[in-house]
């Protein structure tokens, strides 16, 4: 993913391009969102919690021509436990758009667990 822009401390508008699968069967997706980052303490978790929002923005980065536009909103919260033990909580809601085939569809959502552990490797490092 890329920031196309600051918009604040709390706030970036975010790109993210896929590639193709299957040697381009199945059309690479794209999706623009605003991304927000809340200190926890101030929505009631505990000290040193981070709650990070995505809202689907589709008209605010232009549409690439060679991509289906998807919209993505989600919800990641980060709560400390101790010293090196961190609590992740996270609800996504992601429409891909166009045509998939349901098999597709469910391939992709099984590897979501894969993209917390590479986020919990790269933060270990």
């Amino acid at each position: 993913s890329n920031v196309v822009k600051s918009l604040s401390v709390e706030e970036q508008l975010v790109y993210l391009q896929g590639k193709p699968k299957k040697g381009g069967v199945i059309s690479s997706r794209d999706f623009s969102y605003n991304m927000f980052r809340l200190e926890g303490k101030n929505l009631g978790f505990a000290s040193g919690s981070v709650l990070f929002v995505q809202i689907s923005a589709p008209t605010e980065v232009p549409a690439n021509k060679k991509s289906v536009r998807g919209d993505v909103n989600s919800i990641l919260l980060l709560e400390p436990i101790d010293a090196g033990t961190t609590k992740v909580s996270y609800v996504i809601e992601m429409d891909v758009k166009g045509w998939l085939p349901v098999k597709v569809v469910n391939a992709a959502a099984d590897e979501t667990p894969l993209t917390l552990a590479v986020m919990r490797d790269h933060l270990e490092r």
